[in-house]
């Protein structure tokens, strides 16, 4: 089992419990949405933003303790791979995937 955590200017964003390390799959999930969303007529300035907006949101609504969907929480880690594929952000200790391995019970 493995815990992936997605990080966003220092902040959380989401957490999840994989089987598998889905770092690639994860990747690919994020490719193939920004192409979807480029083939419904949204141009990559209005995604860029509608995921920064989304991630702002999300540390909003986490500061004030204020209840997060999970389609948001998981749409907050897609936003996190996006915006760094659309180097909008560098993957480094503040942005990105951390995936460690689950303890066991």
């Amino acid at each position: 089992m493995y815990f992936a955590t997605f990080h966003y200017k220092g902040n959380i964003v989401h957490k999840q419990l994989f089987k598998n390390d889905v770092t690639e799959d994860l990747k690919n999930q994020a490719d193939r949405l920004i192409l979807h969303t480029l083939k419904s007529g949204v141009s990559l300035k209005q995604q860029i933003q509608t995921y920064k907006n989304l991630l702002q949101s999300n540390i909003r609504k986490k500061f004030y303790n204020y209840p997060i969907s999970k389609t948001d929480n998981k749409l907050a880690g897609f936003a996190v791979f996006t915006l760094i594929k659309l180097k909008q952000i560098k993957e480094d200790d503040k942005n990105g995937l951390i995936i460690t391995k689950a303890k066991k019970r």
